[in-house]
């Protein structure tokens, strides 16, 4: 996993859910260590060993939230060729039209699946991870805001990417 947004997060769960064993490599130190704390492998993208801890790892296939050249050298050598798989979930950043090299892809014959649109399947598979205690959300919120005020001071946050650790809440009450 690749990514430790409440996106990269939410796919772990999802993974784990699924009976996978996960690795999240992530850049936020206090995202990470509510991942680990949650149970999950960690790894800091930022560190100079990050490739190695990848290949200890061994994995089968990614799933790639952050989506730059920079995650894609991260764990394409440590794919299986011919049965290794990427799973790009999200968005590009900042208008990014390539992130990887499809030669790469190609040469080593990995599958390769793009998955970023909402669908009344996917979001009800999602719901019923929650709804088991398989994807435990509340385990990624830093704030939950319960007035006006703090939901603008959180948007305000969100919207310049300072939102720690990982996800965030509204608490609507107020407005009934």
């Amino acid at each position: 996993m690749v990514g430790d947004g409440v996106i990269g997060a939410s796919a772990a769960f999802a993974c784990r859910a699924r009976g996978f064993d996960v690795l999240v490599a992530g850049r936020h130190r206090s995202r990470l260590d509510t991942l680990h704390e949650a149970g999950f492998a960690t790894a800091d993208a930022r560190a100079t060993d990050v490739e190695a801890t990848v290949a200890r790892f061994d994995p089968s296939a990614v799933i790639d939230t952050v989506q730059n050249a920079e995650a894609f050298d991260m764990y394409i050598p440590s794919l299986p060729r011919r049965t290794g798989q990427v799973v790009y979930s999200g968005h590009s950043p900042d208008g990014v039209t390539a992130w990887g090299d499809m030669a790469v892809l190609q040469q080593r014959e990995l599958t390769v699946h793009f998955v970023s649109g909402i669908t009344s399947t996917r979001v009800e598979a999602t719901l019923g991870l929650m709804r088991d205690g398989a994807m435990p959300s509340e385990q990624l919120l830093g704030t939950v805001a319960g007035s006006p005020d703090e939901a603008a001071r959180l948007m305000r946050r969100v919207s310049a990417g300072r939102l720690e650790p990982v996800a965030a809440a509204v608490d609507w009450t107020w407005a009934a």
